[in-house]
């Protein structure tokens, strides 16, 4: 894999173990969390080395390879007071642990925690509650590009261009604390322009087991015409994007109401 194909898994390994913790700070995605941070380290320091040649390299070489890398990583990302201390509160439980993973740690979430900041993108729990109903269809859109399935890499684009504008909107929003009509426009745009992709449909091989069990209801319970007029479990069942489509979408009617009421 050549370093610029690194570069880009380590990128979205590291944000994807980021979006999993701030959903839930549990001790399995914090090790997670841990271990993206000094892959993508690892990774900086490697690349560091090969530009300088003979040269040592020193901890600016190395800021000057992470940060770029950082930066993207975390791009159109927000958090809470209440996130950042818990993130703070490990990092600093880990120095006393550790002290050498906990450099490595810190090498990446220190400009990350930063660049929240100085961003103003540390928000309150109003605007956090709707980032928290996007960030499931971003992490299940790069599940979905994993696939074998022509169809699911298809739905996965999809639910990551979704993500990527549901995003972008709210963090405009947020940081002026206020809607205004082509915030709107733009959020049911990109609820439009993700229909017809896939998403809302069951693929690969869950999508023939569902056929399966379609085929055999309607010869083993009723004639297909009746069944094919009624609607049942193998015919209504969402995925799992769609859900979390539909969770966002309801997240964000309410959070366009809330600012109607101001």
């Amino acid at each position: 894999m050549s370093i610029e194909a690194q570069k880009t898994q380590q990128i979205q390994d590291f944000r994807c173990a980021f979006l999993k913790y701030l959903l839930e700070p549990s001790e399995k995605r914090q090790s997670a969390l841990i271990e993206s941070c000094i892959e993508l380290g690892n990774l900086t320091c490697l690349i560091a080395k090969q530009k300088a040649g003979s040269k040592k390299i020193g901890t600016d070489e190395i800021n000057e390879e992470l940060e770029p890398l950082v930066q993207e990583a975390i791009k159109d990302i927000c958090i809470t007071t209440a996130q950042s201390e818990v993130i703070q509160d490990f990092r600093d439980k880990l120095l006393k642990n550790n002290r050498n993973k906990a450099f490595k740690v810190d090498s990446v979430l220190e400009p990350a925690i930063q660049t929240l900041k100085d961003e103003n993108r540390v928000v309150d729990n109003k605007h956090q509650k709707v980032f928290a109903t996007i960030y499931p269809i971003e992490l299940d859109g790069h599940r979905l590009k994993k696939s074998w399935f022509e169809a699911s890499q298809h739905a996965g684009e999809a639910a990551l261009t979704l993500s990527q504008k549901l995003m972008q909107t709210t963090l405009g929003v947020c940081k002026k604390d206020q809607i205004e009509e082509s915030d709107a426009r733009a959020y049911a745009q990109a609820y439009e322009d993700a229909k017809g992709h896939g998403i809302e449909k069951h693929r690969g091989l869950k999508e023939k087991f569902y056929n399966f069990c379609r085929a055999l209801s309607c010869v083993l319970v009723v004639p297909y015409f009746h069944y094919s007029s009624q609607p049942s479990f193998w015919t209504t069942a969402k995925t799992t994007t769609q859900e979390d489509v539909d969770k966002s979408h309801e997240a964000i009617e309410n959070y366009q109401k809330s600012f109607q009421k101001q």
